[in-house]
This record gives structure tokens, sequence and C-alpha cells, in this order.
């Protein structure tokens, strides 16, 4: 929720047992800074949005229609007996981000796979606010899920830094900024891949590349409706670019197949 440099002393403060003290500082238990956070300023259509539905978006003022729209959402949560700012925005994350676009990531990237995603389940997204936050912080939860499920999990490093799951938060986040580094310094990243055990693949992320082709595209096609999405300019876009970081794609696409879903639900 905190914009550039708040949000790294965030995190430093929460790393260090400090974050209650800087949530109170920035006032983030207020409701009004916590929308002031959230409202949009500005938006972008989507370059594979339908041409006519394009041009019709970019002619209108959509950014005061969303704002009123989140505002009404928060009074709502009030309107339930929610009193705490910051719970609400946990809730709000959770219910339009996690819960949605972020969730279809993991059915997209599972085509063909049995996977079971527990954070689908309604009723165990309404039991975790219960739980204080302190406990929850920083994946706190789902790594003492993991330790009791299948401990041997926390063993592999996670996706966006070198560090194994298990390790405290402070390692894994030095871990990602020594990740930053070597991906923004070509002759590192050669160096990491040719001698890393994971292969000659990309540093940090999954390797995108193995998942979005022509075939996942036209596998998607029944949950991008036609009146909506351009189907043809995904299609091109994979064919005409098969080497580009695939994960930027792989999102929007996930973020569209959630629009779609809740227009025609």
């Amino acid at each position: 929720m905190l914009p550039g440099k708040k949000k790294h002393v965030s995190l430093l403060m929460h790393m260090v047992g400090a974050g209650a003290f800087l949530d109170n500082v920035l006032h983030l238990h207020d409701q009004k800074t916590v929308l002031k956070y959230l409202r949009m300023s500005n938006y972008r259509v989507f370059w594979f949005v339908e041409g006519q539905l394009a041009d019709d978006l970019r002619s209108r003022d959509l950014v005061e229609q969303s704002n009123q729209r989140l505002e009404a959402l928060f009074h709502s949560y009030e309107k339930q007996g929610m009193e705490d700012a910051q719970a609400m925005f946990e809730r709000f994350y959770t219910e339009h981000r996690g819960g949605q676009y972020i969730n279809r990531q993991l059915t997209n990237a599972a085509q063909g796979n049995r996977f079971r995603n527990i954070f689908t389940n309604r009723e165990l997204l309404a039991a975790a606010p219960s739980m204080p936050f302190s406990r929850r912080a920083h994946n706190k939860i789902n790594k003492e899920i993991i330790k009791k499920l299948n401990p041997k999990l926390l063993d592999f490093p996670m996706a966006a830094t070198l560090a194994n799951a298990r390790r405290p938060l402070l390692v894994q986040e030095v871990s990602r900024a020594t990740r930053k580094l070597v991906e923004s310094t070509p002759a590192m990243a050669t160096l990491y891949r040719r001698f890393s055990r994971y292969g000659d693949r990309s540093f940090g992320w999954n390797n995108f590349r193995e998942i979005v082709n022509e075939g996942w595209v036209e596998s998607l096609g029944p949950l991008l409706s036609g009146t909506l999405w351009d189907h043809q300019k995904l299609v091109d876009a994979v064919i005409m670019d098969p080497e580009s970081n695939r994960y930027p794609f792989f999102d929007m696409v996930s973020k569209a197949t959630t629009l779609d879903y809740l227009i025609h639900r």
C-alpha cells in the first residue's frame, strides 16, 4: 500500500519488530490515510482490449467513478462492524487482488496439472483476520502451515530470492536485493546461469516462457470473451516475440480473465 521509500522503511521496521510503531506514526489505522494511498490518479487500457471498446474506455474519465466505488466499499466494511482501517485494507487486498487475479495466475499456470490452492477457500480467508497481525505478517502463518504439512518445501528457494523459504525474513530480503543486483549486471547474470544448479534459465522468477505459448493462449479462449478482448493480438504477441520476459504478459492475461469473469458472472 505504501509508495516508494515508505514501503521499504516499513518492511525494515517490521523485520526488526518495530512495525507497529511506524504504522502509528504513518496513521495507517486511519481510514482517510488508507484511502489516500488506495485512490486512483490515472488508468491505462490493456493493449489487447477489443478496438472499439478500448476507444470508448479511453474517452471516459473513470478515475472518480473508481474512487467512489472504493469509498463505498470501505463504508460497507464499517457497517459490517469493522473499525480498524488497516484491517479494512487487508480485507480489500485479499478479496480484490489476492483472492481474484493472483489466484487466477496459479490456475492459469497449472493447465493440465493437479494442484490445490487453499487461498480460494473463502471460509479460510474470512477466518484469517481473526488472528493477530503480528502472527500473519510476512507469511508467518504460511510458513507454519508448510512446516507441519510438508517441511521439505521450505528447503526450496523463494521465486524472488536466493534464500530458502525457511530462512528469516531479513535474510530473504537481503537475498532479494542481491538478486536485483545480479539481474541488473549482465556479466553477473551470465555467471549465475552458467553455474547455477537450476541450469541456464532466468535468474529469479519462474521461466514463464515454458508456460506462455500459442497453445496456452488458445486454451484460455473460453475465459476471454471476444466482445472484450482481441484474441489475435494475444496470439501475435506470443509468436512475434518468443524470447521476451513472459511474466508481464502472463500477469496481464490473468487480470483479463478475472475481469471477464466479474463482468459476465
